[in-house]
């Protein structure tokens, strides 16, 4: 728990029938995951050093084969060493979201661009304002790769939407819960930032509304749904 004086600057977090949070905040016990208190501006200096260290232009913490390393995939999809990667050639890019109950924030910097932003909410309901602001920063400042395509979206039958539902593990990460109420479906986790709807590009996979979260569901050799590969690196095995 903060210091009193802390706890007089710190924002409350809001969930998504936007009610606080009891407490103001949820103190949680896991120091490194849930415990750090920050700034977006203090993450903006944490992206500003890597991009400086990436360059050779700076070493104040880690030394720039380090840097190098944690911006190397380490073997479990685009994936480093704390950040996740995106892009290639010069659109590569370095970048992480976090949510706690009542916040959801997200950063992204450019290797070779000096770009890069930082956005904070304190609302489960803050993926989507994250992804609007993110995106209007990318187009005002011309990032490449980006914002996804744009893509249209097919409607799914009965039987498709039936297979789809149901309860996926994340194991330590908990579980993705997806859910049908009509002809739509609704896909709900922690690790994934709050409820998102569905859209189907084809009969396996789907977008949101979030550019940042797109993947497909994998059936076995019998036909039979056993997994949602999200981000292509995240796997959420169907439980029976």
């Amino acid at each position: 728990p903060m210091s009193p004086e802390s706890a007089a600057r710190a924002a409350s977090g809001y969930d998504r029938r936007e009610k606080m949070i009891p407490g103001h905040w949820h103190i949680y016990p896991e120091m490194a995951a849930a415990g750090l208190w920050t700034t977006p501006s203090d993450v903006a200096r944490y992206v500003i050093e890597v991009q400086l260290a990436h360059e050779g232009k700076s070493h104040k913490v880690l030394s720039q084969a380090m840097v190098e390393q944690m911006l190397t995939p380490q073997g479990g999809g685009q994936v480093g060493l704390g950040p996740f990667l995106a892009g290639k050639n010069g659109s590569k890019r370095f970048e992480h979201g976090g949510s706690d109950a009542g916040f959801i924030c997200e950063f992204v910097g450019y290797l070779d661009r000096g770009q890069g932003a930082v956005v904070m909410t304190n609302s489960d309901n803050g993926n989507r304002l994250v992804g609007e602001i993110l995106g209007g920063i990318s187009v005002v400042y011309g990032w490449p790769d980006f914002l996804s395509p744009e893509r249209t979206p097919i409607s799914l039958d009965a039987k498709t939407l039936a297979d789809y539902q149901g309860a996926y593990s994340l194991g330590l990460f908990g579980e993705v819960q997806v859910e049908r109420r009509g002809d739509r479906l609704f896909a709900k986790a922690t690790a994934m930032g709050g409820e998102f709807e569905l859209f189907f590009e084809s009969p396996a996979k789907f977008f949101t509304e979030d550019p940042g979260i797109t993947g497909r569901f994998v059936r076995d050799d019998k036909g039979r749904v056993t997994e949602v590969l999200v981000n292509q690196q995240l796997h959420a095995k169907k439980k029976s």
